[in-house]
């Protein structure tokens, strides 16, 4: 014998799919399909579609405090920069 699921997506909305499935069933040349209905699922697009913006603007924001703590570590080599040159001057 051999068996085969069939499923399908017959609607789909932003909140919610409607599925199918059958079952195909061969033996010996003949073959025999059984019905499962259909079923209403739930989809969360819409939430999926909004955390998918807050994981962009949680980026956006980890890499502007990135460049903004970069730049303050040029500032302050420069500052350490200053003060070696002054020091290596001083001892001349």
């Amino acid at each position: 014998m051999e068996a085969t699921l069939c499923v399908k997506v017959e609607a789909a909305s932003a909140d919610k799919l409607k599925v199918g499935a059958k079952a195909k069933f061969k033996y010996k040349g003949d073959t025999k399909e059984v019905g499962f209905g259909t079923q209403t699922i739930p989809a969360p697009f819409g939430y999926l579609a909004d955390l998918s913006d807050m994981k962009e603007k949680k980026m956006q924001d980890l890499q502007s405090k990135v460049v903004h703590r970069v730049a303050s570590l040029f500032d302050a080599y420069d500052a350490v920069s200053e003060k070696a040159e002054a020091w290596q001057k001083s001892c001349k």
